[in-house]
């Protein structure tokens, strides 16, 4: 009874032992866990931060709208039927009274020119072979007048000497010389006269050839000084900058969804009289009126001079003079004066456009890289030495990416995606 009791009693030892022996190693065994697991959190989260060293810049902060283009212009149009022959490049600027285009009438114009070079080759061919057989035959009436000298002298010779049957025989050969330098020199004179005779035949033909070129081509010439353009929108002319005033916020919502066909006059197209070519247009008088929201507008109240882009036809910008503002149903209108001239912007009538609302410079960061600090204000993490370190700073101004801020440096190394981090945090 007694040992059995022992042996009871020593189980109940060894049993009460065993469970806070377990529990002890499974307290350890989570605290490995748990530093394991936080070290490996710290180490994945230090290998996918994102940095950006601070820079100064310039942001824009812009907005999107519809423009429409007004212009004051002429429109040319075809003289007569024809072929439409372009004389100026798209795009630039001619005085009044110049000639920007022609009308071809005939159809085999080019035989036409290449029969008139055709006729101006064969005077010129002809009047060189002319002059190279006159010049062979001055040198053959030089050389008999050459040869009749020396007979002469040898005829005075003679006589000298009393050789009077030899006188006689020099005396016609000297004859003989005479009669071919006559008829030399009478070849020469008929070879001038015809050179001079064909000269004018030809010199007729090319005159008859460019009088009927010139009733073939009718100019067309522009009243005004402006840029030419070969686009021809299809509006019926609501786009004059005399309705500038009247376009209204309707109008424009309209128009928005409609699409505004534009005809191209190309070189070679044959076309009949009266058919629109082209479009002579003041750059210096050119107006848009841009759709915006109302939301849009408000911040852009008090400007007296904004920029507007096209992304659509290029990178470049253009300075405008705000002429008037007003808001209708939450949306805007924007009428402008464009100050800057650009040639593609002739050849549309609506335009997509990017209005610039506020320009900021100084210290740029990602807008990612904001969080709110303590005590509701705006703030961010730097890598100060390994070391995730929070800085308040002042928000300036920027756009859906960037942002330009105040209580930074030049080239601090900002975290641009602080959910990632926490404050006091070593990274690598």
């Amino acid at each position: 009874m007694e040992r059995g009791r022992k042996v009871r009693r020593k189980g109940v030892k060894y049993g009460a032992g065993r469970p806070l022996k377990n529990l002890l190693w499974l307290l350890f065994l989570f605290f490995i866990i748990w530093t394991g697991a936080a070290w490996c959190r710290d180490f994945i989260r230090s290998y996918s931060i994102e940095t950006v060293l601070v820079h100064e810049g310039t942001i824009e902060n812009k907005c999107t709208g519809t423009g429409f283009l007004f212009t004051e212009e002429v429109c040319l149009s075809a003289p007569v039927g024809g072929i439409f022959q372009p004389l100026v490049p798209e795009g630039e600027r001619v005085p009044a009274g110049m000639t920007v285009a022609q009308m071809v009438t005939v159809s085999d114009l080019e035989q036409r020119l290449a029969a008139l070079e055709e006729a101006a080759e064969q005077r010129v061919k002809l009047q060189q072979e002319r002059e190279a057989r006159a010049a062979a035959l001055e040198v053959s009436l030089a050389a008999k007048t050459e040869e009749l000298g020396e007979k002469v002298q040898e005829l005075k010779l003679n006589l000298q000497e009393g050789e009077v049957l030899q006188g006689r025989k020099i005396t016609g050969e000297m004859g003989a010389i005479l009669q071919e330098r006559q008829d030399i020199l009478t070849q020469l004179t008929q070879e001038r006269s015809l050179a001079q005779e064909d000269r004018e035949l030809w010199r007729q033909r090319e005159q008859e050839l460019e009088g009927l070129l010139a009733e073939a081509v009718y100019p067309v010439k522009t009243p005004v000084a402006g840029v030419v353009t070969y686009s021809l929108p299809a509006d019926g002319g609501r786009f004059n900058t005399g309705r500038v005033t009247d376009f209204g916020v309707l109008e424009s919502i309209a128009l928005k969804g409609q699409e505004l066909p534009v005809h191209v006059t190309r070189a070679g197209t044959e076309v009949e009289a009266g058919t629109p070519l082209m479009r002579i247009v003041d750059n210096f008088s050119l107006h848009m009126v841009t759709l915006l929201s109302g939301e849009e507008l408000e911040a852009l109240a008090g400007k007296k001079r904004i920029t507007v882009g096209f992304p659509e036809i290029g990178q470049g910008e253009v300075n405008c003079k705000v002429l008037d503002s007003s808001i209708e149903d939450d949306l805007g209108l924007l009428k402008l004066q464009v100050l800057d001239y650009r040639p593609e912007l002739l050849t549309q009538r609506k335009f997509l456009v990017e209005v610039t609302q506020a320009c900021y410079e100084g210290l740029v960061v990602p807008r990612t890289a904001l969080l709110e600090g303590k005590g509701g204000g705006t703030g961010l993490y730097l890598n100060r030495e390994g070391r995730v370190v929070y800085q308040p700073v002042e928000v300036v101004g920027g756009n859906e990416e960037l942002v330009v801020v105040e209580g930074i440096s030049l080239y601090d190394e900002v975290i641009a995606n602080p959910a990632r981090v926490r404050e006091g945090q070593r990274i690598r």
